[in-house]
């Protein structure tokens, strides 16, 4: 699902269905990276950015993913581009 502001910005949001219907997804989704159901990405301005979540037993996991929020493999990463959620 796209949500679009006031302001004209897009955000993009995966839910889960099922079970926890309804719930923001957290992780990979479909080869992107997702935090309490929004897209996470690298800036605008950037190529990657290194991301980490809170995982379900409370440590984190990091991943490096592009500028449309998909999961590079194999990548390396030059630059402090790190974000922590």
């Amino acid at each position: 699902m796209t949500v679009e502001e006031g302001d004209g910005n897009k955000t993009t949001f995966y839910f889960n269905e099922g079970t926890y219907a309804g719930r923001g997804t957290n992780g990979v989704k479909n080869g992107y990276l997702y935090y309490m159901g929004k897209l996470q990405q690298a800036d605008s301005s950037s190529r990657y950015a290194l991301i980490s979540i809170l995982n379900g037993n409370g440590s984190y996991q990091t991943y490096v993913v592009n500028n449309s929020g998909r999961i590079s493999k194999n990548t390396t990463v030059k630059g402090p581009r790190w974000k922590q959620i």
